[in-house]
Parts: C-alpha cells; sequence; structure tokens
C-alpha cells in the first residue's frame, strides 16, 4: 500500500498535466471509496496537495465516489489501463 502511495504522490507531483487535471480533486481533498467484493475489502484514496494518501481506514472521512470492482478488474485498471475494465 506505502509503494502505491508513494508511485502515485510522485507521478501527481511531478507531471503538471496530470496535476492540472486533478487540480479539482486536489482542492475538494476529494475521498475515493474503493470496494473490492472478490476478495472482499475496502480501502479509501484521498487527494491532497502533497499526492495521494492510501488508507484502510475509513477515520469519519466523507466519501465523494465509490468504485465496486473484483481485484482482477482493479489490477486491470491500476497496472494495465484496461478501458474494458474500466468501463464495468
Amino acid at each position: 500500500m506505502i509503494a502505491l502511495e508513494t508511485f502515485f504522490s510522485f507521478i501527481l507531483t511531478h507531471d503538471a498535466t496530470l496535476r492540472l487535471q486533478a487540480q479539482k480533486l486536489i482542492q475538494k481533498k476529494t475521498t475515493i471509496r474503493i470496494n473490492s467484493y472478490i476478495p472482499f475489502f475496502d480501502f479509501y484514496i484521498q487527494f491532497t496537495e502533497k499526492g495521494l494518501l492510501f488508507d484502510f481506514d475509513r477515520l469519519d472521512r466523507h466519501i465523494d465516489l465509490e468504485i465496486n470492482s473484483t481485484l482482477i478488474d482493479l489490477v486491470k485498471i491500476f497496472v494495465f489501463n484496461n478501458q474494458t475494465s474500466l468501463n464495468n
């Protein structure tokens, strides 16, 4: 989890185009809940000025977006940018 957080935060803070696209999410401190139902787990991603924060605890955060998927589809989305999995 720490490796993902470090990797995506590095990209977000050093890629000017991506940072510009994510600026509204950063300003609103958007929190995304990702729910996998095979196997079951939840984790949260929050956009901040310092990058992305990944966490397994909700910590009384307001959830702005919820994504429900399987682990296989999550891997396809994050690693391979699979559009079919993303659309599902």
